[in-house]
């Protein structure tokens, strides 16, 4: 008889002291599937961070061994690699894993799709078994304290990278008349429009397949939000500044604090000039704006 398919996963595997594992973990898991942490003994932790697909190997990888620099780790010395996993259900058990918790100011996130209501706060819920990237990573928390803030009434903004569409929702129930989310992912976008269907379909937004240089109808918009990583926008630093409309913001994130001058400098370079930066060591989020015409 024959046995049954089973999804394969991939997964970075590397041994961390133990007081810097949750961090370091957290951080490597944003915009991915999860992250598994399993006692290595005394003072290490050994963390599994499982990926979507296998090409997504190789960037994991240098995002990891950039990370762990910055924290003075050596990645051969934390045993920095990478395994198959040979289990359809992880998806499911990690999330069902997962505690809700609490999102910039007014939001609480519920990644098995259901919890307790938190008084103040909107409830954002995830699609169970199907979602990546939970928001809580510190770019994520950061991304959406500034949209809490940065989002005027009515303001049309687009979410580039927009994953599970996390920040499309904030952007929405912080005042934008319309959002549009995008990704290169037709896997992103499809649970993105999942969540958003399952917290009740937010009016006036929409997610579709597009990037930078294939951005979406609409544009340029009053706000992008772009949460990716630090080669992207030394890539596309120009075609990111275009969809940014007169007097409109771009928060942007996904990089450390150490490349935050440079990408500043970049994008100065085509009209948006530096006007917030905020930090979550070791990661920084910066606001930057295009001049009015007027």
């Amino acid at each position: 008889m024959q046995r049954p398919e089973t999804a394969r996963w991939h997964a970075l595997v590397l041994t961390l002291p133990e007081e810097r594992a949750d961090e370091i973990g957290a951080a490597l898991a944003g915009g991915r599937l999860g992250v598994h942490f399993e006692d290595a003994g005394a003072t290490s932790t050994l963390v599994r961070i499982y990926l979507r697909e296998p090409d997504a190997i190789e960037p994991a990888l240098e995002d990891a061994r950039e990370l762990l620099a910055a924290y003075g780790l050596d990645a051969d010395q934390c045993g920095l690699g990478q395994e198959l996993v040979e289990d359809g259900r992880w998806v499911e058990r990690y999330q069902a894993s997962l505690k809700p918790f609490v999102l910039g100011r007014g939001f609480v996130v519920w990644p098995s799709g259901t919890g307790e209501p938190v008084e103040g706060r909107h409830a954002l819920k995830l699609v169970p078994g199907r979602a990546f990237g939970t928001g809580e990573h510190p770019t994520t928390q950061a991304c959406t304290e500034l949209l809490e803030h940065r989002v005027r009434p009515g303001s049309r903004w687009l979410d580039l990278g927009c994953g599970t569409g996390i920040l499309s929702l904030v952007a929405q129930h912080s005042g934008a008349a319309s959002v549009v989310g995008c990704d290169l992912d037709p896997l992103a976008v499809d649970v993105a429009r999942e969540t958003a269907a399952i917290n009740d379909g937010p009016s006036g937004i929409r997610f579709v397949v597009g990037s930078a240089t294939a951005p979406p109808e609409g544009g340029p918009f009053d706000g992008v939000v772009c949460n990716i990583s630090p080669s992207f926008f030394q890539t596309y630093a120009a075609e990111t500044a275009e969809l940014v409309a007169d007097s409109g913001l771009l928060i942007a994130s996904g990089f450390l604090v150490e490349d935050a001058v440079s990408i500043a400098n970049g994008l100065a370079e085509y009209g948006l000039r530096e006007v917030e930066r905020v930090e979550r060591a070791p990661w920084a989020v910066l606001v930057v704006e295009r001049a009015s015409t007027a």
